[in-house]
């Protein structure tokens, strides 16, 4: 995972993030978390503190929960899916991005996952509370390199996966 620098003591009190120790790189727009607390940075600036009892946060809980892979995307968009999110992973449901490594048992290359931060969710339920990462490829030269790496996220539109 990337590293991003505050300019506050913790992500409640700061008002922007940063990729360099210095301050002066603004971090990508998305929502960071803190524990239990969730901020959107916009434009280099945070939004207002959320509080979210299931961003995980460490003490053994989960971030959020994975399906079963998938080969396609669109697989999980049918009207009669129902692929159960029950995998925990420890990873902070959200601001998760493209890049970011999915901490737990080790996921298949090239595939689609749901992803939800409430166990037992189902892709026949409201696809606004859940949503879907593929992993990267393998890559000959450097094997094992991409391992339970995020390629791209993306979430089911009317009938087919569409970018956030």
């Amino acid at each position: 995972m990337p590293i991003y620098y505050l300019d506050g003591t913790t992500l409640s009190n700061s008002t922007a993030a940063f990729t360099d120790e210095e301050l002066t790189i603004c971090a990508s727009d998305g929502f960071y978390s803190e524990g239990s607390i969730s901020r959107e940075l916009l434009n280099c600036s945070f939004e207002e503190v959320q509080t979210c009892p299931s961003c995980g946060g460490g003490g053994g809980t989960y971030g959020f929960y994975t399906s079963a892979p998938v080969s396609s995307c669109d697989d999980f968009c049918a009207s009669e899916a129902n692929y159960m999110m029950t995998i925990g992973r420890t990873n902070a449901y959200v601001g998760l991005q493209s890049g970011d490594f999915i901490s737990g048992e080790v996921l298949a290359y090239d595939q689609w996952y749901a992803y939800s931060n409430v166990i037992n969710t189902s892709t026949l339920e409201d696809n606004n509370s859940w949503r879907i990462f593929k992993t990267y490829a393998d890559d000959p030269a450097n094997p094992g390199v991409n391992q339970n790496k995020v390629e791209i996220i993306k979430r089911c539109g009317a009938i087919q996966c569409v970018a956030l």
